[in-house]
C-alpha cells in the first residue's frame, strides 16, 4: 500500500520519474485505478470469501448474530461491549458479501474491558471502564481532555473521568430519545464455550446499574 501511495502521489504531482508524453500518462493512469480498485475495494472483499470459505467460521458466526430483519436497517445498533471494536467492521463486510442487512448506524459504547453502565435518566447512559480498554483508533499521542465532546448521528458522547495515563475512565452517551424507542437496537457480547456471539441487550431502568463483562 506504500508503494501505491507513492505512485499515485507521483502521478498527480508528475515527478521527474513519471511518464513525460500524454500517450504514457494515460496508461499510467489506468494503470494506477485498476491498483486502486484492487488493493481498496476487492482485496477486503476477497479476504472475507477466502475466510468464510477456509472454514474460519468465527467472524461469520459473530456477523450472523447481528439481527438479519429489515427493520435494522432504519435502526441505530447500540453495541454495550465486545472484545474488539474490528469485530464491528469485519461483519458489515462479510453481511455484504452475504446480502444481509447493515445497520442505519452503529454505535459501540465500549470495547476490551469490563464495565458498568448507570442510567442517569430516560435518554442518559454513563459507562465506566473497570479494566484496560481497547485503544486502536487513538494514537497515544493525541489522548483525549477531560469534558471533551464528541457529537454522532443520534448521541453526543462526553469524557468525564480520566485515568492516570489520559485515557477515558468515564464517559456520559447521551442520546436523541428514549433508550425503548424502537428507533434503537440493543446488543451486548456473550461468549458460550469459547465462542462470542451478539445477544439482546437492554438498557438498565432508570437508577439503574448494570455491570457487564
Amino acid at each position: 500500500m506504500g508503494l501505491l501511495a507513492r505512485f499515485l502521489c507521483g502521478l498527480l504531482d508528475r515527478e521527474p520519474w513519471g511518464p513525460g508524453r500524454l500517450l504514457w500518462r494515460r496508461p499510467a493512469t489506468l494503470l494506477a485505478a485498476a491498483l486502486v480498485a484492487v488493493h481498496l475495494v476487492a482485496s477486503p472483499l476477497q479476504l472475507v470469501r477466502a475466510a468464510i470459505r477456509t472454514g474460519d467460521g468465527s467472524l461469520e458466526q459473530v456477523s450472523d448474530s447481528i439481527p438479519a430483519d429489515p427493520g435494522i436497517r432504519r435502526q441505530l445498533v447500540v453495541i454495550v461491549n465486545l472484545p474488539s471494536a474490528v469485530a464491528v467492521s469485519y461483519s458489515f463486510f462479510i453481511r455484504t458479501v452475504k446480502g444481509q442487512p447493515i445497520p442505519a448506524q452503529t454505535l459501540v459504547l465500549a470495547s476490551g474491558a469490563p464495565l458498568s453502565v448507570y442510567r442517569a435518566d430516560a435518554r442518559t447512559l454513563r459507562v465506566r471502564w473497570e479494566g484496560s480498554q481497547e485503544r486502536l483508533f487513538r494514537a497515544s499521542d493525541n489522548p483525549m481532555t477531560l469534558r471533551e465532546r464528541v457529537g454522532l448521528a443520534g448521541a453526543d458522547i462526553e469524557v468525564t473521568a480520566l485515568t492516570e495515563d489520559g485515557w477515558p475512565a468515564e464517559a456520559v452517551f447521551r442520546f436523541d430519545r428514549d433508550l425503548e424507542d424502537p428507533a434503537l437496537r440493543w446488543l451486548r457480547w456473550a461468549t458460550d464455550n469459547g465462542h462470542g456471539r451478539f445477544v439482546t441487550a437492554v438498557p438498565p431502568s432508570i437508577g439503574g446499574t448494570a455491570l457487564v463483562r
